[in-house]
């Protein structure tokens, strides 16, 4: 009789432990869901900033990433994965040394990335999506100064 008492109390301890340890998961993933709510004033604030300062700062150094490049191979920032259907993509800033560098194998320095500056920044999350106007900030682009360039007639 006295093994079954102590058979029951450790399964009880051990249905306790795992149901704080689903508790604190559930509350960390909620509150990590209330702290992501950006909006395109918010994303304004990383621009020009240094890619480390950003991921710092939105709390992205354990996050999944991966290199954002168009093919074939140029570089255009890092995609952090938040979640499901959640992610953040930092873009390199013009002029920077990564700013479109090309590498066949996509292989490029992820700590000189975190030293270029920040040219652009796009948030995406869950079912809820900013409208793409808000959802991405970014430093003024060629269409801005393709805008303002004085145009040559040939």
């Amino acid at each position: 009789m006295g093994h079954y008492y102590k058979l029951v109390a450790a399964v009880t301890g051990w249905l306790t432990l795992v149901v704080a340890l689903i508790l604190c998961q559930f509350l960390s993933i909620h509150a990590t869901n209330q702290e992501t709510k950006m909006d395109k004033t918010s994303l304004e604030g990383y621009v020009n900033l240094q890619a480390k300062d950003v991921v710092a700062k939105m709390g992205l150094e354990k996050a999944k990433w991966s290199w954002t490049h168009e093919p074939p191979g140029i570089l255009r920032g890092a995609t952090y994965s938040l979640g499901e259907k959640t992610y953040v993509k930092i873009y390199i800033g013009r002029g920077e040394r990564l700013y479109r560098k090309f590498d066949e194998k996509c292989e490029w320095d992820y700590k000189a990335f975190l030293d270029c500056k920040v040219g652009g920044i796009q948030y995406r999350g869950g079912e809820t999506q900013l409208p793409e106007d808000q959802a991405v900030a970014r430093e003024p682009g060629l269409r801005e100064y393709a805008q303002t360039r004085p145009r040559l007639f040939w």
